[in-house]
């Protein structure tokens, strides 16, 4: 799936998003025009705080999302989360730390 996220409420930023197209592969878009029910757009008008928590929060998919894509309650449940290794950086990269960037 694709989650597209258009975060500016400014007055302008609907004549902005009917200028810049949505940045679609060609299958993606022979595969709505085939089948329209295998793409659907929700425009859901909440600010980014609840769209961060759910977007991070993924224990909440099997109670909010119960039923779709083979979600169910029954499967939900405290979830074990460890922090990836770092990776090294990438070359050129700049890292933050305390004292600013550093290149």
């Amino acid at each position: 799936g694709m989650l597209w996220v258009w975060g500016d409420a400014a007055s302008t930023a609907a004549e902005a998003e009917a200028a810049l197209p949505l940045p679609i592969s060609p299958l993606l878009r022979q595969l709505c025009e085939r089948s329209p029910a295998a793409g659907f757009q929700r425009d859901l008008p909440y600010g980014y705080e609840l769209l961060g928590e759910n977007l991070l929060d993924v224990s909440h998919l099997p109670f909010s999302h119960h039923g779709v894509g083979g979600l169910a309650r029954e499967a939900g449940g405290s979830l074990e989360l460890r922090p990836l290794p770092p990776s090294p950086p990438a070359p050129g990269a700049a890292r933050f730390s305390a004292a600013g960037l550093q290149p």
